[in-house]
């Protein structure tokens, strides 16, 4: 029989409700850890779910050696997300964060080119997989000039390489994100 998967969530703002209610009858993970800036608001997400054993903290790195978890929950803010990520994959962590994936493109390569180099699973959630919006607009930015990048098609992120993308993407996504939540099943 394996362990249970052995997690620490960072970030235990508003989202982070919805990331402990969708693991809560997952019997293969441990919630070992709660980071988040304010204390209290880590200590009051660990009592709201129950994880009573788990550490709670401010110090992510702290948390890190005193846990020794599997995995973290990046449930930042995006600003945050490539100093999370980074020290989450330079300590061993497999890493599964909220979205976008970053701030800027720059960011977002060097947190994948993080993951590769330490052979670590670095995923974001994205909970319009069959939203048909997000497809036409992966679609339309598919076919779009190559000024886009290829990468900013494969995510949700508002991080993008030209003002073109910019406009794609606003035509495309922004009109219905998040007003639609009857077509979205995944």
């Amino acid at each position: 029989m394996t362990h249970p998967l052995r997690v620490v969530l960072v970030g235990c703002g508003g989202i982070s409700r919805a990331w402990l209610e969708a693991i809560r009858d997952i019997p293969d993970i441990c919630m070992v850890g709660f980071v988040d800036i304010n204390e209290s608001a880590a200590r009051s997400r660990a009592e709201q779910f129950g994880w009573m054993e788990a550490d709670i903290g401010a110090d992510l790195s702290a948390m890190l050696t005193a846990k020794c978890p599997d995995a973290i929950f990046d449930c930042t803010i995006p600003e945050a997300h490539v100093q999370v990520t980074l020290e989450a994959l330079r300590y061993g962590c497999h890493v599964l964060g909220e979205k976008p994936l970053a701030d800027s493109m720059a960011h977002a390569r060097a947190m994948v080119a993080a993951a590769e180099a330490a052979g670590k699973t670095y995923a974001v959630i994205q909970n319009r997989r069959y939203d048909r919006t997000s497809a036409a607009c992966a679609h339309s930015l598919s076919r779009a000039p190559s000024a886009i990048s290829r990468q900013s098609t494969a995510t949700s992120t508002s991080a993008h390489t030209s003002a073109a993308s910019e406009t794609v993407w606003s035509t495309c996504c922004y009109s219905t994100w998040r007003s639609t939540p009857s077509t979205q099943r995944g």
